[in-house]
């Protein structure tokens, strides 16, 4: 068939369906062109995300008086914090560092920080230097040596507070074996053995054989429960004392001492109770009497307390003392002597007299001896 022959219908309907692609690609073009232009892309929305958990700095430039570098890493999860004017950065005040006991030095201290003590120099140095060979010795084991260089340490006054302290502190370790224990230790000048003979009594033995203890402190320190349960032939610890005291009113404490002059050993402390309006007296005494179970009379309000009262405020021991120098040779009265009022220790509210715990004063009852031991109050 030749061309001319064509059916016209034919032709007609291929000129109309040829534009129908074009047409929807052109209409579909313009749609995606709009949608590009109007509709925010997940890109966009993310970036704006990071811009606005970015860091902020809140405070004027050049201003970093309220800054404070965090103390820790912050949680990621948690968003910072933006400090406002209504809402000022908070001030942390610095806390005081806690006070720690010091380290006693090895060797001898800077003599310029050494000590805060009012003795002389001399006197200082020379406590300086038995104390620094006395912890020496007390570390090499050496107990009986280092007692003695210690206690010639804390008895010169040249120590400042914390080492004598320090001092008071070991020696009173060193008294629960050297003197409370019933050992005697090798070269211990103070400490002996003693051999029970026939028919021995205890009291007898502490009148003839020490400086005024009482038979109640051998018992002590021997671990014995009755003097009667002793035997011929026996081996005993006798320590030769005598013993004195030291009262030092400022801080409250009576001090031990062991010995004769300069010889004297510090035993222990002990925490007291003093006279209310400054009533106690200072300066040099001699113990004049002892007794156990008193009885008592009032000074103030002339009651009499008897020896089995429960309410006998002087308790049940009590240690008389007399001065022995002009200042104080015509008081009377005074003693040291046990409480039924224990919340009174550590505070100013006797007549005048040194209260001491029940068992305080019971130990000191027993080594405290008429006309041998010497007490000295300090202001």
């Amino acid at each position: 068939m030749s061309r001319a022959t064509m059916n016209p219908s034919n032709r007609r309907s291929r000129r109309r369906r040829s534009p129908r692609p074009f047409a929807l690609l052109l209409i579909l073009g313009g749609m995606a062109l709009l949608g590009y232009n109007f509709w925010p892309t997940s890109d966009s929305s993310s970036e704006q995300t990071e811009v606005s958990s970015g860091p902020t700095n809140p405070l004027p430039a050049g201003n970093t008086n309220n800054e404070e570098a965090p103390a820790a890493e912050p949680d990621a999860s948690d968003p910072p914090k933006i400090l406002t004017a209504a809402e000022p950065a908070e001030i942390v005040e610095p806390k005081e560092p806690t006070p720690t006991r010091p380290v006693v030095p090895a060797v001898i201290p800077d003599q310029a920080n050494a000590s805060d003590s009012d003795a002389p120099p001399a006197i200082r140095e020379r406590a300086l230097a038995d104390f620094a060979s006395g912890m020496r010795l007390l570390k090499d084991g050496l107990g009986v040596e280092a007692r003695q260089r210690l206690s010639d340490a804390l008895g010169s006054g040249g120590l400042d507070e914390v080492r004598a302290g320090e001092v008071r502190v070991a020696l009173a370790q060193l008294s629960e074996t050297l003197v409370f224990g019933s050992g005697v230790a090798q070269r211990d000048p103070f400490a002996r053995e003693f051999i029970i003979p026939e028919g021995g009594v205890l009291a007898k033995i502490a009148q003839n054989q020490t400086n005024g203890l009482h038979w109640k402190f051998l018992a002590r320190i021997n671990g014995i429960s009755s003097p009667n349960r002793i035997r011929s032939g026996q081996r005993l610890k006798l320590l030769d004392g005598p013993f004195h005291a030291v009262v030092d009113k400022s801080s409250y404490r009576l001090d031990l001492w062991m010995g004769q002059e300069e010889d004297r050993v510090f035993v222990r402390s002990f925490n007291v109770g003093l006279g209310r309006d400054n009533r106690t007296p200072e300066g040099q005494f001699e113990v004049s009497s002892r007794v156990e179970n008193p009885q008592h009379t009032d000074p103030e309000t002339g009651k009499v307390f008897g020896k089995d009262d429960p309410l006998n405020p002087v308790g049940e021991h009590w240690i008389a003392i007399k001065g022995t120098e002009p200042a104080t040779e015509k008081l009377s009265g005074f003693g040291l002597h046990g409480t039924i009022d224990e919340n009174s220790i550590g505070r100013s509210e006797s007549l005048g007299c040194v209260r001491m715990l029940p068992d305080d004063i019971a130990l000191l009852y027993e080594v405290l001896s008429p006309g041998r031991s010497e007490v000295e109050i300090r202001p």
